[in-house]
């Protein structure tokens, strides 16, 4: 199996974070990171594999 070498450890723990807190705010938190910081990190990694990862909703994000 070949992985994008531009697919870093910090996409991937934001990946699972957002998918368990099923919010980007929530996710931040955990991370420790800016909300907007962690909605860039998904978005890259979002372009990184040209799809989209999670549906936006008024009650936080799914998987898509």
């Amino acid at each position: 199996m070949n992985l994008d070498k531009r697919i870093k450890l910090r996409h991937l723990n934001c990946f699972l974070e957002v998918a368990r807190q099923r919010s980007f705010a929530k996710a931040a938190a955990v991370l420790a990171v800016s909300q907007p910081a962690a909605s860039k990190t998904i978005q890259e990694l979002e372009r990184i594999l040209a799809a989209r990862l999670f549906d936006r909703t008024p009650d936080g994000v799914e998987l898509s």
